[in-house]
């Protein structure tokens, strides 16, 4: 197999890494909105048994 030599332009290479730093951003707010959605369901149970807790009696 020969040795070969590829050049590329400034301009393809800065496309390629916009394209993959645009990929990473778009995982980590996928991430982001899914911890979001977390912390929202736990916030929701949280206010639950706090209801609940008053409703009984147990918290004041």
């Amino acid at each position: 197999m020969a040795n070969k030599t590829v050049t590329y332009s400034l301009e393809a290479v800065l496309t390629r890494i916009e394209g993959k730093i645009d990929s990473l951003e778009k995982r980590i707010d996928e991430r982001f909105d899914q911890v979001d959605k977390r912390f929202d369901k736990i916030e929701e149970r949280l206010t639950k048994v706090r209801c609940s807790q008053r409703l009984s009696g147990k918290c004041s």
